[in-house]
């Protein structure tokens, strides 16, 4: 049996690579003489990380920026068009395109990219991703829209993408939100709701001491775009915010914390900028550590097991605590983040990017430590949450 994950992004996304690591665990486990191969937007990063078994080829659409973002645009529009009348003629050129054709299953990898708010992003966004899954319809093969993300569309974004999503043997929704978006923007799609396998990842252990009778307090931090707002105003802001929460916790509870990039790349695309500009404006130094190894998603997530709580802005340092069961207090720059903490019953604990500052991180901490039940409460929804995980691959 040939099996294609379509939609890999890159592996130094911890968050996304642990998504990959889960579904070849699971994948393997589910058709154990299968040969799997993956589609990844930077094959040359890729290549080797996942799975000594799993070759990694290019995407079809290769990115060409050009200094002109109009041209961008315009060259990629021109790629998607003629990428398009070629699929419909049974042109299948290039290796990947080949691969796809001739594979039995194709699973695209879960993930949030399945939106596009207008044309523009659909073009210079999405449509990596969509040619993809576009190849794997017009060869007519059996392909699964994998513990998803989905929308939002724009009107002609979704008539764009539903004949992809209407063809797809299932289409899998991670979280109620996109699960109710999908079943209004697709009536036609088999649509089922599930929730995202990085839960069911296992951790590997690392070499590190943390101490015992500490509170330990894991942070992850992003760059982020901030649409409709000004980028350096809000980025100062959230700075100020993290630094000024930080020293705060570490003054009332002699806590010691712990700035973790959960994405080192590629490129500006980097948790360690934003990281370490959080660490520059702490006060109590002593009491903070900045993580800055290469970890394995399966060793940030043993490292965040070590955590008493965890504050993060990357959705999947808070899915790896929350399958450790470490309470989490979750900064949403995306409706995934609501879906899913609203899926394990901690959506009160969720606070929107555009709003944050010291005293909302606060509030919301000192909500979260009071809560006494919590970490209880979460071992048991964490184990629904994983069967719910593990029904993805009893859907394929």
């Amino acid at each position: 049996m040939k099996i294609i994950i379509t939609n890999v992004y890159c592996y130094q996304n911890k968050g996304d690579a642990g998504i990959v690591v889960s579904i070849i665990e699971n994948l393997k486990k589910k058709f154990p003489d299968a040969k799997i191969k993956i589609v990844s937007l930077y094959p040359e990063i890729d290549n080797g990380k996942y799975d000594p078994d799993v070759e990694v080829l290019p995407p079809i659409l290769i990115y060409k920026e050009e200094k002109n973002k109009y041209l961008t645009t315009i060259s990629n529009f021109c790629q998607i068009i003629i990428k398009s009348i070629k699929y419909k003629t049974k042109a299948f050129n290039t290796k990947t395109e080949k691969e796809i054709a001739n594979a039995d299953l194709i699973v695209s990898c879960g993930g949030g990219y399945m939106q596009a708010r207008s044309l523009k992003q659909f073009v210079n966004g999405m449509s990596y991703h969509y040619l993809q899954l576009l190849c794997a319809k017009e060869a007519r093969k059996n392909y699964v829209i994998f513990a998803q993300t989905i929308g939002p569309f724009s009107n002609i974004t979704q008539e764009i993408v539903k004949p992809i999503m209407e063809k797809a043997k299932v289409v899998l929704a991670r979280e109620e939100i996109s699960y109710k978006y999908s079943l209004n923007a697709f009536p036609k799609a088999n649509i089922k709701l599930t929730t995202d396998t990085a839960f069911l990842l296992k951790s590997h252990p690392v070499d590190k001491i943390f101490p015992d009778g500490q509170m330990k307090i894991g942070i992850t931090v992003r760059k982020w775009v901030y649409p409709g707002y000004d980028i350096k105003s809000m980025n100062e802001k959230y700075i100020n915010a993290f630094s000024g929460f930080i020293d705060k916790v570490i003054e009332e509870y002699g806590a010691k914390i712990y700035i973790m990039p959960q994405c080192i790349g590629p490129g500006s695309d980097n948790d360690l900028i934003m990281s370490r500009n959080v660490m520059k404006q702490v006060k109590h130094k002593d009491y903070c550590e900045l993580l800055e190894g290469d970890y394995s998603p399966g060793q940030l997530k043993y490292i965040y097991s070590k955590m008493d709580y965890f504050v993060g802005t990357r959705m999947h340092s808070n899915i790896f605590s929350l399958a450790e069961a470490v309470p989490c207090l979750a900064v949403s720059y995306d409706y995934k983040t609501d879906g899913i903490m609203r899926l394990i019953g901690m959506d009160n604990y969720v606070l929107n990017i555009n709003e944050i500052s010291q005293q909302n991180l606060w509030d919301l901490f000192i909500q979260l430590v009071s809560n006494g039940y919590v970490k209880e409460e979460l071992r048991k929804k964490v184990e629904n949450i994983k069967q719910d995980a593990s029904y993805n691959y009893d859907l394929l």
